[in-house]
This record gives C-alpha cells, structure tokens and sequence, in this order.
C-alpha cells in the first residue's frame, strides 16, 4: 500500500492507501524514482557516431485518480544526474475490462511528452554527430515523444502471489518520430 516497484521505477504513496489519499478518496500522490539508464554509442551500429546519452537519475511526483474500473494517472520526472538533462510528463490511462474473483484483464494507454533537453540527448543529431555518424543534422523539440498502448493481464495464485502478462505497442511521435537517426536507421513503432 505504500511503495510500486516496477523494473526501474518505484512510485511512493504517502497519502494513505494505495490508491487513496485518504479513507475512500479517490486521489493518490507521491513522490517517483526513475533511473534510465541512456544508451552507449556501442549498444548498436545504428549508434555509430552519435555519443553516449549517461545514466540518468530522475525524481519527480504523480498524482492518480480513480473512478470504478478507470484510473487516470498524471507523473512528472526530471533528470538530476545529468544524464540527458530533461524532464517528461507522463499520462497514464487504464481501465478493467474484466475482474473476476482471481483474474483481471485491463488496457493501459501511456502518452508521453518530453522536452527539448530530453528529446535532444536522444534524438538530436548536432554537426560534430553528423560528420561523424553519416546522418543529417537534426534539432529536436520539445513535445509529444511516443504513446504506447498495452494489455494487462493479472492471474491470483495465492494471496501474496500472482502471475503478470504485458503485451503493448509503442510508437514515436513529433521529433522523435522525424528524427534522422529513427527515419534513416530505425522504425517509429
């Protein structure tokens, strides 16, 4: 009821409940922790000549309503390591389309908007990167980055165990989605 660790993200509710800020409330907020780990220009080919984008240590806060079957979610996180420098603003949807006494089926919809700090360490290309990768010179913007839509599946085997199933889609939006290094070299999906 108090902390959500998932892979590399651990969300903290210290209002009360998980899910509530108090009693029956519908709200939840908290502090985030998010750790991206960047890319490293060896990682892949396709990276020649682009740099490394470090480590990044991103804190930031959510704040989460539910209504019934739909949550809505809104997270902020900024890079404090100086990693790629940014920050993103993450808006999450989910809905239970089907809770039975051990089974829960529900589909997730993630819009992410970044910006011009973030969406240039990724997916800028700057002139001493182009001469050195071969790709066109590129100045990222802030804005709309990718959105992502998933399916949930949430199986009880006993009432501290249970098995997960994700299955999502992702695509590149705005400058993510134009830049050279994605266009050239890559996919948007």
């Amino acid at each position: 009821d108090l902390v959500a660790v998932d892979n590399n993200h651990v969300r903290v509710n210290l209002l009360g409940k998980w899910g509530n800020v108090v009693g029956n409330s519908r709200w939840s907020a908290g502090p985030v922790i998010h750790l991206d780990f960047g890319r490293d220009e060896s990682d892949s080919p396709k990276l020649r000549g682009l740099s490394d984008v470090g480590t990044s240590f991103e804190l930031g806060g959510y704040v989460g309503y539910r209504a019934g079957p739909y949550r809505l979610r809104l997270q902020f996180r900024q890079d404090i390591a100086n990693g790629h420098h940014g920050a993103t603003l993450d808006l999450h949807g989910t809905i239970k389309l089907y809770k039975g006494e051990k089974l829960v089926i529900a589909p997730d919809i993630v819009v992410t908007w970044a910006t011009a700090r973030y969406m240039k360490s990724f997916f800028g290309i700057t002139a001493t990167q182009s001469a050195a990768s071969g790709l066109p010179t590129f100045r990222a913007g802030s804005g709309f980055k990718n959105v992502s839509f998933s399916l949930l599946g949430n199986y009880d085997l006993s009432q501290h165990w249970s098995v997960l199933a994700h299955i999502g889609y992702k695509r590149l939006l705005g400058d993510a989605a134009a830049s050279p290094l994605v266009r050239l070299r890559g996919a948007a999906d």
